[in-house]
This record gives C-alpha cells, sequence and structure tokens, in this order.
C-alpha cells in the first residue's frame, strides 16, 4: 500500500513534467529536497516514474532560490537558467532506471485519475 501511494505522488509529478515537456523544456536532471527526498526508495521511484536523473539536494533550497532570482532581478544573469548552472548544490544523483518499467501503470494512472476525481465532487 505504501508502495502504491509513493508511485502515485510521483505520477502526479509526472504530470507536471510532462506539461513542461511540452512547452519544449527538457532538464538535463530535476532536483528533489526535504522529507520525502530522505527516502532512497521514493527517490528512485521519482527517478523512474520521471525518466530523467533526480538530484537529492540537502540545502537550505528556498533561501537560495530568493538569492537566485535576486541576481536575475538585479540583471547578474541573463536568464534564471544560467544562474543555476552558477550555483550548483551538492546532492546524491539517482538515475532512472532504463527498463521503463512504469511507463504502463503510468499510462493505467491517467485514464483512472480522471475517473476517481469525479468520486471527490
Amino acid at each position: 500500500m505504501t508502495r502504491a501511494v509513493l508511485e502515485g505522488v510521483a505520477f502526479a509529478f509526472r504530470d507536471a513534467a510532462d506539461v513542461f515537456r511540452a512547452l519544449d523544456v527538457h532538464p538535463k536532471h530535476m532536483s528533489i529536497t526535504g522529507g520525502a527526498a530522505r527516502n532512497d526508495t521514493f527517490c528512485r521511484i521519482m527517478a523512474d516514474v520521471l525518466n530523467t536523473p533526480l538530484k537529492r539536494i540537502d540545502a537550505n533550497v528556498t533561501a537560495m532560490g530568493a538569492a537566485i532570482l535576486a541576481a536575475c532581478a538585479a540583471g547578474r544573469f541573463a536568464n534564471w537558467q544560467d544562474s543555476i548552472e552558477e550555483w550548483p548544490v551538492p546532492g546524491e544523483i539517482f538515475e532512472p532506471a532504463e527498463n521503463g518499467k512504469y511507463e504502463e501503470a503510468y499510462k493505467r494512472f491517467r485514464k483512472l485519475y480522471p475517473r476517481l476525481a469525479k468520486w471527490e465532487e
């Protein structure tokens, strides 16, 4: 049951990631932080479902994000992508498995979710 919950959360993030991909935004990796990031199993599931390397960050990303935005607003960087390259943060990388084991499950999730969401009304 716990694994199903973790996979459902990962599928919801995949929905958001697919929106960015449709907008032609293809990051080299994605980052995760906070309590859930401490769980290796969840990080592996996320990397596999997103099919993108996932970097676990153990840093105060709120303050860092504010500093990056301030530097961008001050004209220090041409765009936010450049600022990210300038301020790398250490972290463990979870590479996605090459087996695509979550593709079929994600397709089922996409079909089932709208039907279940109607029950909330």
